[in-house]
């Protein structure tokens, strides 16, 4: 006999189901990997705005801490790829911010680096980089000062630059003593 509590049983295992079917299909999609054909993926998404944050362009990583040293200022890297949308979203949404252009240019030697091109595998090896985009503030001997995993907001990208600017410059203290 169907009753009212059966029937929600039935439904609920149902659900149930599906939910879990759809959850498989959507983490076997989260990361892209070499098996899968260039046809199935989507075109990376073209950058079609210009950033307020003077990023070094065609430069090794270790040219780029030469400037930081002759600058006397920290490397910020961002490791990103073309496909990665928190990273356009980033582009977008905070590089174009004049404040945190402002500062960033005024204390920092900026670089980004693709992870899927030139140089770009072998740093995010080297960084342990897993996740786009990765931010890192770098001493003039490529240690990691501050490290931030996953796209971040405007506030929070200033933040995260302040801190990091403390860290080295408590660093910096420690090292003169």
């Amino acid at each position: 006999m169907n009753t009212i509590p059966h029937m929600i049983l039935n439904y609920t295992k149902l659900f149930s189901f599906c939910g879990l079917v759809l959850l498989c299909l959507g983490l076997s999609q989260c990361k892209p990997s070499k098996e899968i054909c260039a046809e199935e993926l989507p075109p990376p998404i073209e950058y079609n705005h210009e950033t307020l944050i003077n990023f070094v362009e065609n430069r090794a990583l270790g040219q780029i801490l030469d400037l930081a040293k002759e600058n006397k200022k920290m490397a910020f890297v961002e490791f990103s790829t073309e496909w990665c949308l928190p990273c356009q979203l980033m582009h977008e949404n905070v590089y174009t911010n004049k404040v945190i252009a402002n500062y960033y240019n005024q204390h920092f030697v900026s670089c980004m680096i693709d992870a899927e091109k030139g140089e770009g595998p072998d740093m995010a090896y080297l960084f342990q980089v897993k996740e786009f985009p990765t931010l890192l503030f770098l001493d003039e001997k490529g240690r990691v000062i501050d490290k931030h995993t996953g796209g971040i907001g405007a506030s929070k990208f200033m933040l995260f630059a302040e801190e990091a600017q403390k860290k080295y410059e408590a660093q910096l203290a420690a090292n003169a003593q």
